[in-house]
């Protein structure tokens, strides 16, 4: 449990981050995005935004940060 209440992998938890990392990219902060897309993930892989958080981070890595190494290792997962 975090200081705000929050368990990792509980609905409340992904969706504030998600929003947070939505947030994050409209500012420019892409590595912020994917830090809180990625807590995402280590909390709870089988979640219902599994798949747009992977997509998310995917168009991160090609279209913002144009790493192309990472989205093929996020594209694999």
């Amino acid at each position: 449990m975090f200081i705000n209440g929050l368990i990792p992998g509980e609905v409340i938890y992904d969706d504030v981050l998600f929003f947070q990392a939505k947030l994050l990219v409209k500012q420019n902060k892409y590595e912020q995005a994917l830090l809180s897309l990625s807590k995402i993930i280590a909390a709870d892989n089988q979640g219902f935004l599994t798949d747009d958080i992977y997509f998310m981070m995917a168009e991160i890595y090609h279209n913002k940060i144009k790493n192309r190494k990472r989205l093929k290792n996020t594209i694999r997962k």
